[in-house]
C-alpha cells in the first residue's frame, strides 16, 4: 500500500512538471514581436504590395487562450507611408499553440489590407483576395503543420525566430511586455 502512494506521488509530480513546462513554453510566447525588413521572405512576399525599396514594420502579437491554444494576430504595414509610393501591407489572424516542441499556427483565412485607404472598395477586394490566396495556399499548410522555432537573448533584448519554408523570421520582443 506504501508503494502504491509513492508511486501516485511520484506520477502528480512527473505530470505537474510537464504540464508547467508546457504552460511557460506558451507563456514565453505571449506578448508582440516585431521587425522590420525590406526584402520580401517566404513568409511576407504574399502580405505586401509595394514599389521597389519600400520598407515594412512587421508585429505578431501572440495572446493566451484556454486549452492551450491561443490567438495571434500578425500586422504588417510600410514603415513610412508616402503619397509618391505605392505600399499596402496586411494583417491575418488565427489560432496557435506549442506540441511537439513546436509552434503550430492556424490561420482563420480573412486577410485585411493596412495603408489601403487611398484604394477603391473594389481595388481593396482584389489585392486582399489575391494575397490571401496566394498567402494561405502556400503557407497555411506549413503553419498547421509545426514550425520549429528558438527563442534568445542578444543585448538586453528577447528574441523569437521560427522558420517558414526554410527561412528565419526574426523578431524582437516589444520592450513594454
Amino acid at each position: 500500500m506504501m508503494r502504491i502512494k509513492h508511486l501516485v506521488i511520484i506520477i502528480g509530480i512527473f505530470l505537474g512538471c510537464m504540464l508547467s513546462s508546457c504552460s511557460s513554453r506558451e507563456d514565453k510566447f505571449v506578448g508582440s514581436w516585431s521587425r522590420t525588413f525590406g526584402l520580401r521572405d517566404n513568409y511576407t512576399q504574399y502580405r505586401v504590395i509595394a514599389d521597389k525599396g519600400k520598407s515594412f514594420f512587421q508585429t505578431f502579437t501572440f495572446e493566451k487562450g484556454k486549452d492551450g491554444k491561443g490567438t495571434f494576430t500578425d500586422y504588417i504595414a510600410p514603415v513610412m507611408a508616402s503619397s509618391d509610393q505605392f505600399a499596402v501591407g496586411s494583417k491575418i489572424s488565427g489560432e496557435w499553440e506549442i506540441k511537439d516542441a513546436k509552434l503550430y499556427l492556424y490561420f482563420d483565412g480573412e486577410l485585411s489590407l493596412t495603408n489601403a485607404d487611398k484604394e477603391s472598395e473594389d481595388d481593396k477586394f482584389v489585392i486582399a483576395s489575391a494575397l490571401a490566396e496566394k498567402f494561405l495556399s502556400d503557407i497555411k499548410s506549413e503553419g498547421e503543420k509545426g514550425i520549429p522555432y528558438e527563442f534568445g537573448e542578444t543585448n538586453g533584448r528577447e528574441w523569437l525566430k521560427f522558420k517558414f519554408k526554410g527561412e528565419d523570421i526574426s523578431l524582437l520582443k516589444d520592450k513594454n511586455n
